[in-house]
């Protein structure tokens, strides 16, 4: 209540009375870990963190009652680099990729429809089948394999999950199950005043079944990149069962290039056990299959992230996590804070990460 009274009286402050019946809320999250990261054939490095068990953050959102059943909304949040300051006060904090969502709509009845910089279907599967910790965590193991595919995916627990210059509809729940469509423009060109129709596009289709323990998500993703002339195909089917003292989760996801005949394929198996009211133990292994390419680049990676609450909103943590490559492949681990080259190691080999922290969510 506190914070929804301050963000209310900032937004007094700023413009009159246009926020008076307008319900803000000031959120987020502060993460601050040390991390060693290491990799065959590269040195080691000590670092710390600003995303050890989730990305830190700084975020408002709020609604107003419109009538009839229907809001608007919006949502405001920023990726903070809180480890060295170039978070609030710096513009990378306020632009680009450092953006985790902006973007405004309407919800009611009928559903909600959102505009503007948005967390895709893909990110909401990837998030909650990846990992009962932390999914988007320094520790997670299928996000590192899925970095793969750098930006030619729109599936992920991270910044590939979210796209520029969307547009989404999300369904109401009919007995557990919503279903969503959303469609990004995810570059724009332009030539004096004409814009080019070659931007790349993706759409995307998502239903999520939600029934007691079971949940069940299945994501399909068409991305259109004409100066390639090629499609990106990829499609992922997510489940979880709550057993109450454990939560077991896994997901299948499949990649293609329709320029290529063959298709990269990864899988994750994830557990979460609650050790007892405050303390949690998730373990995560996965391996993808890369056949897009000659090369033999297939990789394995495992993660195991411990997580002690202190209250409802703070919590100590630690974490392992490994990568393996076969062949030329050189996939690897790290943070942006790293320096070049740390943490990617030679052709067919491995790397690995631990640390520790503290992340609160306020």
């Amino acid at each position: 209540m506190q914070k929804k009274i301050i963000a209310l009286a900032v937004a007094g402050l700023m413009s009159g009375a246009a926020f008076a019946q307008t319900n803000v809320t000031i959120y987020g999250v502060a993460d601050a870990g040390y991390m060693h990261l290491s990799a065959s054939g590269k040195g080691s490095q000590n670092d710390i963190d600003a995303s050890g068990l989730s990305g830190s953050r700084l975020g408002f959102k709020g609604t107003e009652d419109l009538g009839n059943g229907n809001k608007a909304l919006f949502v405001l949040e920023y990726s903070l680099a809180n480890d060295n300051n170039s978070g609030v006060g710096s513009t990378s904090a306020w632009s680009g990729t450092a953006a985790r969502q902006q973007l405004v709509g309407m919800t009611g009845g009928w559903g909600t429809v959102v505009a503007g910089r948005a967390e895709t279907a893909g990110y909401a599967i990837a998030c909650k089948y990846e990992d009962g910790i932390g999914a988007g965590s320094a520790f997670n193991a299928t996000g590192k394999l899925q970095a793969k595919w750098s930006g030619a995916t729109a599936i992920g627990c991270g910044s590939n999950g979210r796209a520029n210059n969307a547009v989404a509809y999300v369904t109401p729940t009919w007995s557990g199950f919503h279903g969503t469509i959303q469609h990004a423009r995810l570059t724009e060109t332009a030539t004096a005043t004409i814009v080019s129709p070659n931007d790349n596009n993706a759409t995307i289709l998502a239903g999520f079944y939600d029934n007691g323990p079971i949940s069940v998500g299945l994501d399909y993703t068409h991305i259109n990149v004409p100066v390639l002339s090629t499609n990106i195909n990829e499609w992922k089917l997510g489940a979880s069962y709550d057993f109450g003292i454990a939560k077991l989760m896994g997901s299948y996801q499949r990649h293609n290039l329709t320029a290529v005949s063959n298709s990269d394929h990864l899988w994750n198996l994830a557990v979460n056990f609650a050790v007892s009211a405050n303390d949690n133990i998730s373990l995560g292994y996965a391996r993808g299959t890369y056949n897009e390419t000659v090369a033999h680049d297939d990789a394995r990676a495992w993660g195991l992230t411990y997580a002690h609450n202190l209250s409802k909103r703070t919590r100590l943590y630690a974490g392992y996590a490994h990568i393996s490559n076969d062949g030329i492949g050189t996939l690897g681990l790290g943070a942006a804070t790293l320096a070049a080259g740390v943490g990617v190691p030679t052709a067919g080999g491995s790397a690995s990460v631990y640390g520790g922290g503290l992340n609160h969510a306020f």
